[in-house]
């Protein structure tokens, strides 16, 4: 892409005079590079030069912009890196996030290979010093097919890279011994990768997924990078012990670093000891192959904030809120910015009168403000001057919608076709626009032509995330439900020997220590127990008839509901609502207008509102997903469709302050559309303004109106009212959610949640309400990082510092009015040149929204606030909270706080506190114990599940019900409410029962092949959940392929698995081996042709035992299992009617 303009580009005059005085080593400055016009002359000087380059900025945010200019000139394969800054304060004592030293290291290796060509780093990661360069080398490690290793060699060289050993590989940075396979997630690759040895040799390797854990295909090498910028090796650490003893006087804290390092594994802000592993350190620039053109960019202000992070570390050196005790001095970490005063060359925005200024020839572009006719004259002027003309969107629908705007103009080029008098239209996420008439071009944004604001770019990667299976995390003395013998306590995993054969058992304790063993094949009979916690909770007794008569009771009681249910369900499907038929011409461009990439996730979620909308049904439908995943554009999507219909669309929002937010959202996304005309309703209008609102609204001359409850008072009238968006139904009263109902029978109704409640999220799981679950985050979104811990001064200090140090803002909640102006105060004396706002509920709606608006601007760094600000705000650049009363919140109200920071492609902090002098309930530990656990992107469905079991199931069906729930566990209730449903419904037919196999056979999975507890019942489960001989050989085929060869005992029991699944389609209650005949009793509902069991008798000496049941002997074959599963099997499908 502009190959030819950087080639004129390198022969212009100004680039002979940059060169020459570069050469001649004096200080040269590039000015006038306007927006992405500084990623031409970068190529050309590359290429003018033949160095490779070294370009420095002033900040993170400036190095991101430059770097992606320099991609949307060059493309992927051009050796265009960014080297990130470690985002942390130097002498902290925790080290960088595993994905930014990722990063790091995957530059370092492209500069040793020489594939680098081009790096930007902001100035305080060019300033870091860094590991020897050829340590860094010799740390990487080349595996092929046939390569000799022994095992524990390579696990030992792996730990000491920094790989950390785990039970199963999900995340890059792992490894796993399974066997003779070693499974290892290099962070320089996409998918991890399994090794399979044959003694030492490698006898293969080949790339497998990490959900799924299923190999995908062979590789012919692997390449091992190191996790981590210090390697413990012996000669490292040996170097470092003698260094601390050398460096520190004696002292306890001298003691405890030095037992750190002698124990051979990483801690949190090592670091900050790098020069002690080594004897010199080296720099960005010396990994570079030959010397680079080192360039400052913006130079005046790159300089100026490399002096402020000289500043930082000296007062971080002399103890200023540092929490580091042993330090060494900042020369040694750091190179001091006199030392890199001369830089090669310097980029300039302005040409500046100053001698030593080389003007380049690039000017700002016109700014439009949404004039397309004036836009058309520009165009239409310089092609008639034969100038080249793109225009770029961030994203390909932008750009179809941009082209199809100016294919009056112009004709519209493809890029292959772009040149001297032509109109190019595509898709870049370049920085800013620029134009030369010398060099016969104009680069114009379409956010330049609107005036909008840049977006970040999110593109889709898949996450591991799924709904949690809780049986997997059972601890021993968790309760459990089994469906046949109630409520116990899991003891443990046990192997027995029952009549000559072994097993895996289940132990479970019951009143009065009774035991009962579960083999591990039936683990499907057990569930874990949710209702209620502690002591109160009642254990049944083996062999009585309490548990029979509880569920009996709550089956009993559950009638009622499931009748009211079923109603509901009923009523929705014969109500005939209003079908919006297919979408228009105007929905597409609407829908290629999205300024993002579509995730899977998300498409399902708006197909799925397609598809109900066209519906004459009435649509009821939940969408779940995490802050940020994309939930408010499936609405706008489904309120555009209404739009289009003539029917007017509701947003109800919980908050003033959303629904401001919500207003212009949507106002951006629909603008260019205006003929939809959207409007708000809160308590920041007027009542002049309310009435006029409401007045409109009813005239039906608002098209989407967007508010608070203030939308269900009896005053508000729609004209012609079609679909209804509610946001965090959660927040609503009960007034408000009576009438909500009522919408529900009349409208389309959506509802949006990242935390759904659980009386929502147990009636969309049983379908009386539909939805739809967005998991899949934007690639850039990294977890927030959670910490929970008692409240300490520095480490406010400390957290509010280190966001103001990488130029970012901070909420600080506190959620109590009268004493805010008191915390107030305190921030000021402990920050005093930070810029703080107040922001409650009890200020005037005026105040409220400057201190709102004035912190969304930027001109506020720390907004004090109360948990006003819990729902929908999404302010990119604030990245970290701070909640001084973190107990005192709900798990979902912790969860949807948290989601105000992480909202960008820059890593978010919560710091969550709590009183140091106060007893907390064993509830509130919980909840904070869960958010600390539940960091993954995309979890809120699943912390939801966990909700339930923290503070009970309590109200969830009705007061009625909840001594129901408490009494069998929300597992069991469930499984007793969706029985009672479908027995209510016309399609209702009796479940098969699982069929019980007693051959005289053992199958089990011994220790020594799955050595992990966790992964070992993953396995029965599933083994227990296959319902065909298709899902046992796919299950058998995965486990070969993640944990080696098969051992015959394993083998035997996907036999038996294969005959069970044979067996419970036939209607078989059992198999059981009775000498020489193997005893076949059915079910009542059997699929057994009596003709057929006629000729078996007649033919192969079966007999029927005479009975209410029926019951069938047939002569034992004989052999080995094998043999006698193929028998069974076939004899099974010779009886079935339908085989």
């Amino acid at each position: 892409m502009f190959e030819q303009h950087i080639e004129r580009l390198t022969r212009h005059q100004a680039m002979d005079e940059v060169v020459a005085r570069a050469s001649s080593a004096s200080s040269v400055r590039c000015g006038a590079l306007w927006g992405a016009s500084r990623a031409l002359v970068a190529f050309a000087l590359a290429r003018r030069t033949g160095r490779p380059l070294l370009l420095v900025t002033a900040t993170s945010h400036e190095a991101e912009d430059l770097h992606g200019d320099l991609l949307a000139f060059s493309g992927e394969g051009a050796g265009v890196h960014l080297f990130p800054h470690t985002e942390i304060l130097p002498y902290e004592d925790v080290s960088p996030f595993s994905d930014i030293v990722h990063h790091r290291i995957s530059v370092l290796h492209a500069l040793v290979d020489g594939s680098a060509k081009v790096v930007v780093a902001p100035v305080r990661a060019f300033l870091a010093r860094l590991i020897p360069r050829a340590s860094f080398t010799g740390a990487q490690l080349l595996l092929r097919k046939g390569d000799l290793y022994e095992l524990q060699d390579l696990v030992r060289y792996l730990v000491n890279l920094g790989y950390e050993q785990s039970s199963r590989v999900e995340r890059a940075g792992e490894f796993a011994v399974k066997g003779g396979i070693l499974d290892i997630f290099p962070s320089n690759l996409q998918d991890p990768c399994r090794i399979e040895f044959f003694d030492i040799e490698i006898e293969s390797l080949r790339s497998f997924d990490a959900g799924s854990q299923r190999s995908l295909g062979p590789v012919e090498s692997l390449l091992i990078l190191p996790q981590r910028e210090i390697m413990l090796h012996d000669e490292n650490r040996t170097r470092a012990l003698s260094e601390v003893v050398r460096i520190f006087p004696p002292s306890e804290d001298r003691d405890g670093l030095g037992d750190l390092l002698a124990a051979g594994v990483d801690f949190p802000g090592m670091e900050n000891y790098l020069p002690l592993f080594f004897e010199e350190t080296s720099t960005l620039e010396a990994f570079f192959p030959e010397r680079p053109l080192v360039i400052a960019v913006d130079a005046d202000e790159t300089l100026r904030q490399a002096g402020v992070f000289q500043r930082d570390i000296d007062e971080l050196y002399n103890g200023y809120y540092s929490p580091m005790k042993l330090k060494l001095p900042p020369a040694a970490l750091y190179q001091p910015i006199e030392e890199k005063q001369g830089f090669d060359l310097r980029f300039e925005t302005l040409a500046t009168s100053e001698v030593s200024t080389v003007p380049m020839p690039f000017s700002a572009p016109r700014q439009f403000m949404g004039d397309l006719q004036a836009l058309s004259g520009a165009i239409h002027e310089r092609l008639a001057k034969e100038q080249e003309v793109h225009v770029f969107a961030t994203y390909e629908g932008q750009a179809e919608r941009v082209a199809s705007l100016l294919s009056d103009c112009a004709p519209v080029r493809s890029m292959a076709e772009a040149g001297p008098g032509r109109l190019h239209v595509g898709h870049a996420p370049l920085s800013a626009g620029f134009v030369s008439d010398e060099l016969g071009l104009a680069v114009i944004l379409e956010r330049e032509i609107f005036n909008r604001k840049r977006s970040l770019r999110r593109s889709v990667r898949s996450v591991n995330s799924v709904p949690i299976d809780s049986f997997l995390d059972l601890k021993p003395g968790d309760p459990v439900v089994h469906i046949q013998h109630g409520i116990g306590l899991f003891v443990a995993i046990e192997r027995m020997n029952s009549l000559g054969l072994d097993k895996d058992y289940l132990k479970l304790e019951y009143r009065d220590g009774e035991k009962l063993y579960v083999p591990l094949e039936m683990i499907n009979q057990v569930q874990r127990y949710i209702g209620q916690d502690g002591a109160a909770l009642k254990l049944d007794s083996l062999g009585g008839r309490s548990w029979e008569r509880t569920k009996e009771k709550v089956k009993k009681n559950v009638e009622k509901l499931a009748k009211e249910l079923v109603e509901i369900y009923a009523a929705r499907m014969t109500l005939e609502g209003y079908s919006f038929g297919e979408d228009t011409r105007w929905q597409h461009e609407f829908e290629s207008a999205f300024e993002f990439e579509e995730t899977p996730d998300q498409i399902k979620a708006i197909e799925d509102a397609r598809a109900d909308m066209q519906s004459l049904r009435p649509m009821d439908r939940l969408v779940c997903g995490d802050v940020g995943f994309g939930k408010t554009e499936v609405a706008m999507r489904a309120a555009f469709r209404a739009a289009m219909a003539g029917k007017q669309t509701a947003i109800l929002v919980p908050t003033t302050i959303l629904a401001e937010q919500h207003y212009a959202t949507f106002r951006e996304r629909f603008s260019l559309f205006p003929a939809v005309h959207i409007d708000y309703l809160n308590r920041f209008r007027s009542a002049a303004e309310q009435k006029e609102v409401i007045s409109r609204l009813a005239a039906g001359h608002i098209d989407i109106i967007i508010g608070t409850h203030r939308l269900v008072s009896d005053d508000v009238r729609f004209k012609n009212l079609g679909f209804v968006v509610i946001d965090e139904e959660q927040r609503f009263g009960v007034q408000h959610k009576e009438k909500l109902k009522k919408m529900r029978r009349m409208v389309d109704v959506m509802t949006l949640t990242a935390t759904p409640i659980p009386r929502t999220l147990h009636m969309s799981l049983i379908k009386v309400r539909d939805m739809s679950v967005i998991r899949t985050p934007p690639r850039s979104r990294l977890p927030v990082e959670t910490y929970v811990l008692e409240f300490n001064e520095n480490m406010v200090k400390r957290a509010i510092m280190a966001e103001l140090d990488r130029g970012g803002q901070i909420y600080y909640l506190h959620n109590r009015v009268q004493s805010i102006e008191n915390v107030r105060q305190f921030l000021l004396k402990l920050v005093p040149h930070a810029r703080i706002g107040v922001a409650h509920g009890q200020l005037h709606e005026h105040q409220l929204e400057k201190v709102m608006r004035d912190f969304i601007d930027g001109h506020l760094d720390i907004l004090l606030c109360t948990s006003i600000i819990e729902s929908g705000l999404d302010i990119p650049n604030a990245n970290t909270l701070i909640v001084d009363r973190a107990d005192a919140f709900g798990l979902g109200q912790l969860y949807q706080i948290r989601g105000r920071v992480g909202r960008s492609t820059r890593r978010g902090f919560a710091w969550l506190f709590y009183p140091p002098d106060r007893s907390l309930t064993e509830q509130a530990q919980k909840r904070l114990q869960v958010i600390n656990e539940f960091t993954d992107l995309g979890s809120g469905f699943d912390l939801a599940m966990r909700d339930l079991e923290i503070r009970g199931v309590g109200n969830l069906f009705g007061a009625e019900q909840s001594g129901d729930i408490i009494s069998v566990g929300f597992d069991m209730y469930c499984r007793i409410l969706d029985d009672a449903v479908r027995e209510l419904g016309a399609d209702f037919h009796e479940e098969q029962p699982d069929t019980l196999l007693n051959l005289d056979f053992e199958g089990y999975i011994p220790d020594e092949y799955i050595t992990d507890e966790r992964q070992k019942i993953e396995i029965y489960k599933r083994i227990a959940a296959c319902t065909s001989e298709a899902d046992v050989d796919a299950l058998a085929q995965e486990v070969r392929d993640r944990f080696g060869p098969i051992p015959e005992i394993v083998s035997s029991l996907f036999r038996l698995s294969g005959l069970k699944a044979e067996g419970r389609a036939a209607g078989v209650r059992s198999l059981v081996q009775q000498g020489r005949y193997i005893a076949i009793e059915f079910a009542k509902n059997h699929d057994i042709d009596p003709a057929r069991v006629v000729g078996l008798v007649q033919t192969a000496g079966a007999r029927i035992v005479p009975g209410e049941k029926l019951l069938l002997l047939v002569p034992d074959p004989g052999g080995e299992l094998a043999d006698k599963v193929d028998f069974l099997k076939k004899t099974l499908q010779d009886l079935r009617q339908y085989s």
